[in-house]
């Protein structure tokens, strides 16, 4: 889980520093997340282990969708209404 999180940390910061025009690209080629997730995954990695199921991660990845999507149809649902009330009366 540590190494989940260091790797969402990596790509994190390289998403948030890469949006600054000019300094995020020079950001970019020096800080290079991608590698460094490998690097994690390389050191972390333990052939003699048996794999864990990902159960966990396809339930999580599953609520946070549904979750996502509800949250549109609620801002969905607020427009239309705020739209309705400005033209209806």
């Amino acid at each position: 889980m540590r190494v989940l999180a260091r790797m969402l940390l990596n790509i994190g910061v390289e998403a948030t520093v890469g949006a600054v025009p000019v300094l995020g690209d020079i950001f970019d080629a020096t800080w290079q997340a991608n590698m460094r997730n490998l690097r994690l995954v390389e050191s972390h990695y333990d052939a003699r282990l048996k794999p864990r199921p990902l159960r966990w991660i396809f339930w999580t990845f599953l609520v946070i969708i549904v979750g996502f999507l509800a949250l549109i149809g609620v801002l969905i649902a607020t427009v239309i209404r705020l739209v309705w009330a400005l033209f209806s009366g």
